[in-house]
């Protein structure tokens, strides 16, 4: 299909509520095959005229809702593997360098003030609200649901295997084993700055995957 009608499909998706590019780009196969079979069927019916008919064809209003959950589904579900894909990366260099020095640094941190532990847990916690003001301004103005979605799942990861466990212990951080303790603030310094890089990462992986909005 020409470029010009492409983004025609695009409008009419925009204008139908579907905000989000990658989202678009899921139903353009759809609304571009069934417009071809609209206007193979009666040749002489104009491009506009047969976008409408897609549209009652695929069952209106709410027929066309169920395509935009199915399209935000299938985002959703690389959202997962994006999520995946960014904890992944310090397993690789240059990153394992940063792991190792995170490592390093609260070896030296817990072994000279475990008992303040505490303290260092609450900072971790501060600084994932800031990542996570930040992450909401970046993107703000960006038109992606795969960023945005994977931003959320991060948080959630964040909240329940990393905050949840600090918040809900009952024994004090001083007397559970130093090597406990840092593998465990290792852990959340690495999922924060994840966390961090999640816009970035999260962006370029959304044109890659979908090129259309590239």
């Amino acid at each position: 299909m020409e470029a010009e009608k492409i983004e025609a499909i695009k409008s009419y998706l925009s204008n139908n509520g579907v905000k989000y590019y990658d989202i678009q780009a899921e139903l353009i196969d759809h609304f571009a095959t069934a417009v071809e079979n609209v206007q193979r069927i009666n040749p002489k019916i104009g491009f506009q005229e047969s976008l409408l008919v897609s549209h009652r064809e695929f069952g209106g209003k709410e027929g066309f809702r169920k395509y935009v959950l199915e399209a935000e589904f299938n985002v959703t579900k690389k959202t997962w593997l994006l999520v995946g894909k960014t904890l992944l990366q310090f397993l690789k260099w240059p990153y394992l360098m940063v792991v190792g020095l995170l490592t390093l640094f609260w070896t030296i941190i817990i072994d000279q003030w475990q008992a303040k532990a505490e303290w260092f847990f609450v900072g971790i916690v501060f600084s994932f609200l800031i990542v996570m003001l930040i992450n909401n301004i970046k993107l703000q103005k960006i038109d992606m649901f795969l960023p945005r979605k994977t931003n959320k799942a991060l948080g959630w990861v964040l909240y329940f295997v990393a905050f949840i466990p600090g918040f809900i212990a009952r024994t004090p951080f001083e007397s559970i084993t130093p090597i406990y303790t840092t593998a465990y603030f290792t852990f959340l310094s690495l999922v924060c700055i994840s966390f961090y890089q999640v816009p970035k990462l999260a962006i370029k992986e959304t044109r890659k995957i979908y090129p259309q909005i590239a």
